[in-house]
């Protein structure tokens, strides 16, 4: 059983086993405050009522702080009835059992409103979104429905992605979807309908579908696949009128089934021995494990592999050598053709030498004394002997 009461936000004592610890977002508690100023408070606090009479907040410490930022007076609470089990139970439903609404369905919240007249800066405050958040939700008023669905599914793309999607007709975006899944679905369903799903997504890279969406007219001549090979990968080729007379001016608008007979051809022309690698995000071939592309300023051996592979976004053949990585530092394979023969130091006993580190140490000790003792005489005679008595201590120095 719960009441409904009207009371003064302000007088609303805290819970202590709020289920919520971490420090609350103040922008977010402003946007709040804000949302709440512009369309009122939807959904009352939910509370209980204490021994004194004082009510405690079950459920809405945020909703709370935003309404006394906002200055509101009065605002409805339930007051519910039950033991601290079922308060607590609540208190922490409240905050876990809940789904916030698809894209789809928030831009279809702002076409209802826009009709009812709404303004965007009071959307923008109503949705707490920002104005940028609200031109990304516009972009999917020219998608198609399946991407639309792949958006809200979570496996939607980027948004650079999206803002290129937009630009291409609805029609293009058809064709090329279709093109995409024409041999997904079951028995006879469209494949423009079709939608992804999660183990689709797993193979599926929205780059390239961007990328198919902007080369609309793939002409022959820029290819060298022959006519079979291009049946067997389901190009299908139009006839630009408006071209030179002397030029090849068939051409192709899918973008996938070049790509597919380019990696056809690639197979069927690769030198004997070659491998076909698939292709990296920067255009290079991946070589498999246990081997490793030769760089262009390497030199080749004889050992080296010839590859082949398709650059998926220029749809060029690519060609190169990998190398088995070696076991062991200096096999052939490891620092190109270059190997390291390490000389083993000599093992000639070390010479003792005339003077230990200890007896030089005591010589040059020995110097400075004598040099001291030289110029702090007071004739020739003094200088004299403090020569001799270095040069023989050196002399005793060096037989130790």
């Amino acid at each position: 059983m719960t009441e409904l009461r009207r009371v003064d936000p302000k007088t609303l004592v805290v819970n202590p086993d709020n289920p919520r610890r971490s420090a609350p977002d103040p922008r977010a508690d402003h946007q709040l405050a804000l949302n709440i100023k512009t369309v009122g408070l939807i959904h009352p606090p939910c509370v209980r009522e204490l021994e004194d009479g004082r009510l405690m907040i079950v459920a809405g410490h945020r909703r709370v702080r935003a309404c006394i930022a906002a200055k509101l007076g009065e605002i409805d609470v339930h007051v519910r009835q039950g033991d601290e089990k079922s308060h607590t139970m609540a208190s922490v439903a409240e905050n876990v059992v809940r789904e916030a609404m698809s894209e789809s369905d928030q831009w279809n919240g702002v076409l209802d409103m826009r009709v009812k007249g709404a303004s965007d800066t009071e959307i923008c405050r109503a949705f707490m979104i920002t104005p940028g958040y609200l031109r990304g939700l516009s972009l999917l008023a020219q998608m198609h429905a399946p991407i639309i669905a792949a958006i809200d599914a979570g496996m939607g793309p980027s948004f650079a992605e999206r803002n290129a999607i937009a630009r291409t007709p609805l029609e293009r975006q058809r064709d090329v979807w279709a093109e995409v899944w024409a041999e997904s679905g079951e028995g006879k369903s469209d494949p423009t309908d079709y939608r992804m799903t999660a183990e689709d997504f797993q193979y599926f890279e929205w780059s390239e579908f961007v990328q198919a969406l902007d080369r609309t007219e793939l002409y022959a001549r820029d290819f060298a696949f022959d006519e079979a090979t291009a049946k067997e990968a389901g190009v299908v080729w139009e006839e630009d009128l408006f071209g030179q007379g002397d030029q090849d001016n068939r051409y192709c608008t899918s973008f996938p089934a070049m790509f597919r007979a380019q990696k056809l051809w690639a197979e069927k022309t690769k030198p004997d021995g070659a491998e076909m690698l698939e292709c990296g995000e920067y255009g290079s071939g991946i070589a498999p494990e246990g081997y490793r592309r030769v760089s262009t300023w390497e030199s080749v051996l004889k050992s080296d592999i010839p590859v082949v592979w398709v650059s998926p976004g220029t749809l060029e053949i690519k060609t190169g050598h990998m190398r088995a990585l070696a076991a062991r530092a200096g096999e052939e394979g490891v620092n190109g053709s270059l190997n390291v023969t390490i000389v083993p130091a000599s093992t000639a006993p070390k010479e003792r030498p005339d003077i230990s580190g200890t007896g030089l140490k005591l010589i040059g000790e020995v110097r400075t004394q004598a040099l001291r003792e030289a110029l702090a005489g007071a004739g020739e005679d003094a200088w004299i002997r403090g020569i001799w008595w270095a040069r023989s201590c050196w002399r005793s120095a060096r037989t130790t």
